[in-house]
């Protein structure tokens, strides 16, 4: 029977004890001596010299094989414990740079305790050598090329993704969102565990209801995220509430965000620079708490009410908070019959009762559904939600106060209304479309802020109240006027949510206001020097100083860039291209 050497050789890798294999071997041995004998048998000289080889050679040959495998073995072991710990020290040592590797765009990364940045294999190789010569290790050195090849292998093996960045990057991506984006830390923490969850596509029959506001935002990380992982990491949030998700109430979560987001300015540029940062916190926040539903159950804070309030309220639960909040029922004698408002609202329902007859104590379905869009906006709900099933909703639980005919409910109302209807009637007696000679609307521009001051001056001269807390309650803020004509005035033409475009106050004339102010200017005797010179901003200062001088009221002024633009447009030949006015304008 013959035998392959070199395969026991692989078999046994030379350690341990084997008697069967020794014993093959043996016999198989004794079988070749015998042979060699036997062909050699009638040879003297051969066969001393097969007793000579295996007798007095091949003991002390053994012997040096065996010693010179052994010491291979021992540099072989030290070799590989000298570069097991450069690798470890290379790729997790602190006083170094940490490599990463992402498989979706097959690129590296590299992260030195702070931010983490993209880097070419070069670098990491260039890196990875210098290191090895500044070791002054000669087992490390002698084994350059293939301990290169083993920590590049080892960084391919080390995702981004599960990446665990320190203290202050964590902080530092932090600091992007809280407080400019979100009002409190654990707001952006949730949010980043989300997107973190997103990127690793976990949880992804979840539905997050984040305000529209964010549309921007959101798409532009989107967008990052799609060049970097090739996955979208906004998939499950969502802006507005449809039937669909009405029916998945238990997926359903919502996302705290502040509207200052709409302002790019904010947030563009930083998550441009600090993208990388961004991910690597989320998909750490996505592991640490293994996911966004894990972060609300540790944080057992503000955000997670307001996240689960959908999903660990009824239907029926989030109407009757809206009926306790926005409105007002009354029993058979007309008095109120259940009334949840503050003591500054039951001051003012009672002030304004005083002069409400039996049409007043009824509410319009119209009204009604205002109120439930009002009511998601300030609890900052998703929009449309309920849409479909809140007249129904009203109509069963207040079925004997609804009359098809009138489509309105009797023996309830809303302390909101008399606001609105105060604002309403102000739009009708004061507001009209600004048109020229030939009945070609104007580009007038009516800012919401001015409106608002303009609503407020009107409820001063012809609305009566008693105290000042009853007057705060027809101030009315830019963001709920733009809600009002939005639903009351569909018609009307609002700009960025900012300007009402071709209308105007009777009020207040603002382009009549600057005319008058420059025909003051022109007539102030301003002496004309060789030197002389007079500025668009001279104009605008001197126009701010006349508004504010003989008067005990405080009187409607339009900002610099209005006044700037009619300015340039009524008197462009006295306005130079530099806006300076020429001399003639004043003789």
């Amino acid at each position: 029977m013959d035998f392959d050497l070199d395969e026991y050789s692989d078999i046994t890798n030379g350690q341990g004890e084997h008697p069967e294999i020794n014993a093959n071997l043996l016999e198989q041995t004794m079988k070749n001596v015998k042979e060699l004998y036997e062909k050699y048998g009638n040879d003297l000289y051969m066969t001393s010299k097969i007793y000579h080889y295996i007798s007095l050679q091949l003991p002390s040959l053994l012997v040096n094989v065996y010693e010179t495998r052994q010491k291979n073995a021992s540099r072989l072991e030290t070799h590989l414990a000298e570069q097991e710990k450069f690798i470890t020290g290379f790729l997790h040592g602190n006083n170094h740079n940490k490599y990463y590797y992402n498989t979706t765009n097959d690129r590296f990364y590299v992260y030195d305790g702070l931010h983490y940045d993209e880097c070419k294999q070069d670098d990491i190789l260039y890196d990875i050598v210098s290191s090895i010569t500044k070791t002054q290790n000669c087992a490390v050195q002698n084994w350059k090329h293939k301990t290169k090849v083993s920590v590049l292998r080892k960084i391919k093996d080390n995702a981004l993704v599960k990446c665990i960045p320190e203290s202050n990057t964590i902080q530092s991506v932090l600091s992007l969102f809280y407080p400019s984006i979100f009002s409190h830390k654990s707001d952006a923490k949730y949010f980043l565990t989300i997107l973190g969850d997103n990127i690793q596509k976990k949880n992804a029959d979840l539905i997050h209801f984040i305000r529209p506001c964010a549309k921007l935002f959101l798409k532009e990380l989107q967008e990052q995220c799609l060049l970097m992982f090739h996955v979208n990491c906004t998939q499950t949030f969502k802006l507005k509430c449809h039937e669909k998700h009405e029916s998945e109430l238990s997926l359903c979560r919502l996302v705290p965000i502040q509207e200052s987001v709409q302002s790019q300015n904010i947030w563009k540029q930083n998550i441009k620079d600090n993208i990388i940062d961004i991910f690597c916190v989320a998909c750490h926040y996505s592991f640490r708490y293994n996911s966004s539903d894990g972060f609300l159950l540790y944080s057992d804070c503000e955000a997670s009410k307001y996240a689960l309030v959908i999903k660990n309220n009824t239907n029926d639960a989030i109407f009757h908070q809206f009926v306790q909040e926005y409105l007002i029922l009354y029993n058979d004698d007309n008095d109120v019959q259940d009334n949840h408002s503050s003591p500054v609202d039951s001051s003012f329902i009672q002030a304004t009762m005083q002069t409400w007859n039996h049409e007043s104590k009824q509410i319009s379905w119209k009204h009604v559904f205002y109120l439930w869009k009002d009511y998601l906006r300030v609890h900052a709900y998703p929009q449309n939600l309920f849409y479909s099933h809140c007249k129904t909703f009203m109509k069963s639980h207040f079925k004997n106060n609804y009359c098809e005919e009138t489509d309105c409910f009797s023996g309830i109302s809303s302390s909101h209304l008399p606001t609105i209807q105060k604002f309403l009637r102000f739009w009708s007696e004061t507001m009209i479309e600004d048109d020229d000679n030939d009945g070609d609307t104007k580009e007038s521009i009516l800012e919401m802020d001015e409106l608002s001051q303009l609503f407020r001056i009107w409820v001063s001269k012809n609305v009566s109240t008693k105290t000042k807390k009853e007057t705060k309650k027809y101030i009315l803020d830019e963001t709920k006027i733009v809600h009002i004509l939005a639903y009351y005035k569909p018609e009307i033409f609002i700009q960025n949510e900012k300007y009402i475009i071709g209308f105007k106050c009777l009020m207040w004339d603002k382009d009549m206001d600057i005319q008058n102010s420059m025909n003051l200017l022109r007539e102030s005797n301003i002496p004309i020097t060789e030197h002389f010179s007079y500025s668009l901003d001279d104009a605008y200062l001197f126009y701010t100083v006349k508004n504010r001088e003989n008067t005990n009221e405080k009187k409607m002024m339009v900002n610099k860039a209005y006044f700037d633009t009619v300015v340039r447009k009524q008197y462009k030949s006295f306005i130079d291209d530099y806006d300076m006015f020429d001399p003639t304008f004043f003789l």
